[in-house]
């Protein structure tokens, strides 16, 4: 027994070691879009914003960096009118009450319930109508600026320079219905696997780079390494 107990302490040991890296990071087991940001001579990039473009052949007209909602009502009735990210987390609760009968029209401009940008990707508005769902709809955003970068990024790399962004936040390969104002479907438009990544750093100015990758067909984890030599390193 005495033999024994020192063998059980050190597999604890190895076990719990092996729940996380040398560099603190997360557990490798961990799945979503996971990645390390460098500057030009290797040095891990703190606090820089990282972002996501999604590539879909859409009409001009649906990716938009704010979308209006119209539906009309026969009869005065409780409408709740939310906004769902690609992992059905709640963004945004655009109207939670009674509204008259007639037509009726919202605009989502791309906020949360905060007053935050949201990161360009994959959302859906949701109307419920007296407690039952009639209508949902993808809203699709697409904000290549660098400047807009810092207020909505997808992930903060950490003091290794790490981010993590969940697998649900990367909808690549997701098929959109869109249709017109009267319900009919204009097409199903699949979101690419390739995307481009934005890095942008604010040190004595703002320094941004990009990067495209492939992502693979099926995937749960996916490992990057970008090396990005306009980003200053922390001071």
């Amino acid at each position: 027994m005495r033999k024994i107990l020192p063998i059980i302490l050190s597999l604890l040991i190895l076990a719990l070691a092996a729940g996380c890296n040398d560099d603190g990071t997360s557990p490798q087991l961990e799945e979503g879009l996971v990645g390390r940001v460098t500057d030009f001579s290797g040095a891990p990039v703190a606090d820089a914003s990282i972002g996501l473009i999604f590539e879909a052949d859409l009409p001009d007209v649906f990716a938009k960096p704010q979308t209006r909602i119209g539906f009309q009502l026969p009869d005065s009735s409780l409408v709740n009118l939310v906004v769902l990210d690609a992992a059905e987390t709640l963004v945004r609760t655009i109207i939670d009450g009674t509204l008259p009968e007639g037509e009726h029209s919202f605009v989502w401009d791309a906020t949360d319930d905060e007053g935050s940008r949201v990161p360009n990707g994959l959302y859906w508005y949701v109307l419920q109508i007296e407690g039952v769902e009639v209508d949902r709809n993808p809203l699709f955003l697409i904000d290549p600026s660098p400047t807009t970068l810092p207020d909505q990024a997808n992930a903060v790399t950490d003091t290794a320079g790490y981010f993590r962004i969940p697998r649900a936040l990367v909808p690549t390969g997701v098929v959109i219905p869109v249709t017109d104002e009267l319900g009919g479907l204009l097409g199903n438009y699949p979101i690419s696997r390739t995307v481009t990544v934005e890095v942008g750093r604010m040190v004595e100015g703002f320094h941004y780079d990009t990067e495209v990758i492939t992502l693979p067909e099926s995937w749960e984890r996916y490992e990057v390494d970008l090396s990005v030599p306009q980003i200053k390193p922390r001071d």
